[in-house]
This record gives C-alpha cells, structure tokens and sequence, in this order.
C-alpha cells in the first residue's frame, strides 16, 4: 500500500528540473534568450528530467506515490526522451542546409605572403644594425657541436 513517505528532494530536483526544460523551450522560442542558451537550459532540464524519472519509476514500484512532481518530472522526462529519439527527420545529420551537393562552393586561395627571409623576421633594431652582439659569429654553433660530440 502506498503509505510510505515522498522524499521532499526528490519532488525539489524534479520539478526544478522540469522548469529548466520548459523555460529552456518557452524562453528559446520567444528569443528572450539566445536559442543556443535556450536549448542549453532545455538540454540541462531534460536529461536531468529523464533521470530523476528513472528514480521516481524506481521509487514507484517500491509502493511509494508519485505525487504532482513525480508525474511531471516523468512526463518532462518522457517528453524530452521522446523529442531526442524522434527528430532526426529525413534532414542531413548536421545542419548544413546551405551546401548544394551538385555545386558545391569555391574557395579562393589567398595570395601567398610575401618570401620570408631570416632577416625579416628579426625586430626592426636587429635589420637596422644597432642592435649589437658580443658573441662572435659562429661561436655559438661551434659550442653546439662539441657539446653534441661526434656524429654517428
């Protein structure tokens, strides 16, 4: 018999999760939020709403009562299970609506950039030579090559 007590969280969660899907819908499709924010929020409420349903099933076959947060969560639960598994459609798997297949678009190569040198690449002080070095030129690879010892 269905005398046992409702846990208060449970309902909480649930019907939090509930307004999470609903407001997530309901605000995305006024455009009172940005639609990737509203399908976030429906998302979030959504799987959240598919589980804690999983536990209020649970908690139904022990003999316990749903209660109004229950049967909402399941039915958000079930409402959002439902709308996953059946909106695939005969559209493309992505949401690349603009590509024609039989003229697919062009892309134009950029002009390559100009011949990089060594010397273009070093600060302007360096090209102009008033940047000054007291390593002498070639020491600095003379010391790389002993310290690497003799080649194999």
């Amino acid at each position: 018999m269905l005398t046992q007590k409702r846990s208060p969280w449970l309902d909480r969660i649930g019907s939090l999760l509930t307004a999470l899907l609903v407001s997530g819908l309901l605000l995305g499709w006024l455009r009172a939020i940005s639609a990737l924010n509203g399908f976030y929020l429906f998302a979030l409420g959504g799987i959240g709403a598919a589980l804690v349903s999983l536990v209020f099933l649970f908690r139904r076959l022990r003999g316990q009562a749903l209660g109004t947060a229950g049967v909402l969560t399941c039915g958000a639960g079930l409402l959002f299970v439902l709308a996953v598994g059946t909106s695939s459609g005969d559209g493309p798997p992505i949401n690349d609506f603009t590509t024609d297949l039989a003229h697919p678009p062009a892309f134009a190569h950029p002009r390559p950039p100009p011949q990089l040198t060594a010397r273009s690449l070093l600060p302007a002080r360096a090209r102009t030579g008033t940047l000054r070095s007291n390593v002498r030129s070639g020491s600095c690879s003379r010391r790389a090559r002993k310290a690497a010892g003799p080649r194999p």
